[in-house]
């Protein structure tokens, strides 16, 4: 594919510019510097960013617009690279400069140079716990996408050295218990445990993680999910882990979730009646297909899920590429917009013809990791980047004018929540306090990582 497909910001999300910034002096010369080199290359992203969607229509039909908007790119990158060598040929012992231009370079998808930096960063500095992560997030990433051992393994030794040095960090922790569970092989030969033993080893650092962290739902969710891969099952240990996401669940989506995960276990250790009276507890307002699909399993009428044939609003998508596809299904409480799409570059326009919101807004791209997705209602805009796997995003909100604003917390209502949908998609669940009487559109805008 092009090479301006491949210079956007998200995938990674490596360096948190406030994590930079807390590991010096704020009035040192040099980290003024350095502050300054860290807000150049941001603005350059943005603007880049910018330029791509105000020509996304054309681009596909242009070669000759993507080839001079290749090198609008590239010539305004050059100074910010430039600047990171200059600053690092001065101070060449800047640990956290070493990190930011390694991110920056990933971003430009110079897969070969952000490796290059984080290893003299970690040269310099091996007990850096950031340069570790990012490098395991890095080769996850690879892993998943090129479908190989090699950056698995490297994966879980990176993840491995993030969480010797920093053992009490819940973020390096969660991140090590998820790619051991995804990467079971791998981590059987870093281990040199049997296969069997390898989800026992993704629970123990899911609990250390959460025992550091033990209000965060994810975390207390995606522990509970791993004893569904677990053989035989252990029943008990599994209700136990299931009834503690319950206690600190944020709100009716993630109850409702965490029934519908407990019908599912009763029924997979065959006790259907505890099953069906799991089942029951709970309406479907916020996983309708999942209360259908157990609702068949359990052999439960499918007339006693919600109905999906009262829509409360009259909506019309557009969609920026014509081999994409979009459905929307509406019900009285829940709307989804399901897109199917062909590249991975996209755009839509969602718009209310009459009625109005429904409280849950649902939407689903047949692609596992969004490296830029932004939502934008006109007076607020939220972007960043998703991933499927981790059930994770990485959120900015902006109002007005502005391109990109402060970074969310996990706390805030706006705060987009993350979903696996299916085999191979992502769920995006809209938060509520971005719509409001006067949300007459939407404005979606995604790119993924294969290219």
């Amino acid at each position: 594919m092009f090479k301006i497909f491949a210079i956007f910001l998200g995938l990674l999300a490596l360096i948190p510019l406030p994590q930079i910034l807390a590991q010096s002096p704020a009035d040192a010369p040099v980290e003024r510097e350095f502050k300054a080199l860290l807000a150049k290359d941001n603005a350059a992203m943005i603007e880049v960013h910018q330029w791509f969607y105000d020509n996304l229509a054309s681009l596909k039909k242009s070669p000759e617009k993507r080839t001079v908007l290749d090198q609008l790119i590239e010539q305004r990158l050059i100074p910010v690279r430039a600047a990171y060598e200059d600053f690092l040929a001065k101070n060449p012992s800047h640990t956290p400069a070493r990190n930011a231009y390694a991110s920056f370079l990933g971003h430009t998808r110079n897969q070969q140079g952000a490796i290059s930096q984080w290893e003299i960063a970690l040269e310099l500095d091996p007990k850096s716990a950031v340069a570790w992560n990012n490098l395991g997030v890095h080769f996850g990433n690879l892993a998943i996408q090129l479908k190989q051992a090699e950056p698995a393994q490297r994966a879980i030794a990176s993840y491995a050295k993030a969480v010797e040095v920093a053992p009490r960090e819940p973020l390096y922790l969660h991140n090590f218990a998820t790619a051991i569970a995804l990467f079971r092989d791998a981590a059987a030969a870093h281990f040199k445990i049997d296969y069997p033993q390898v989800l026992e080893r993704s629970l123990e650092f899911y609990r250390k993680a959460l025992a550091l962290d033990p209000k965060r739902f994810q975390l207390a969710s995606e522990l509970a999910e791993t004893y569904h891969d677990i053989h035989p099952i252990r029943l008990e240990e599994a209700r136990y882990a299931w009834a503690r996401a319950l206690e600190i669940a944020r709100d009716d989506s993630d109850r409702e979730w965490v029934i519908f995960q407990l019908a599912l276990l009763e029924a997979n250790a065959g006790d259907l009646v505890t099953a069906r009276q799991q089942f029951a507890k709970a309406s479907g307002k916020h996983y309708a297909e999942l209360h259908r699909r157990l609702a068949k399993a359990l052999g439960i009428a499918v007339a006693n899920t919600p109905a999906t044939n009262a829509a409360p609003c009259e909506l019309k998508i557009e969609l920026r590429r014509t081999d994409d596809k979009a459905e929307i299904v509406t019900t009285t409480n829940r709307l989804v917009l399901d897109i199917a799409v062909r590249s991975g570059i996209g755009a839509a326009t969602v718009k209310k013809i009459s009625g109005a919101w429904p409280a849950t807004v649902l939407l689903r791209i047949n692609r596992p990791v969004l490296e830029s997705f932004g939502v934008s209602t006109g007076p607020i805009s939220i972007s960043g980047a998703a991933y499927a796997e981790q059930q994770a995003g990485r959120w900015h909100l902006a109002k007005g004018n502005k391109e990109e604003g402060e970074l969310l917390p996990t706390e805030n209502p706006l705060h987009l929540r993350v979903r696996k949908h299916g085999k191979d998609g992502i769920e995006i669940e809209l938060p509520k306090a971005l719509f409001t009487d006067k949300t007459d559109a939407l404005t979606l805008k995604w790119i993924d990582r294969y290219r």
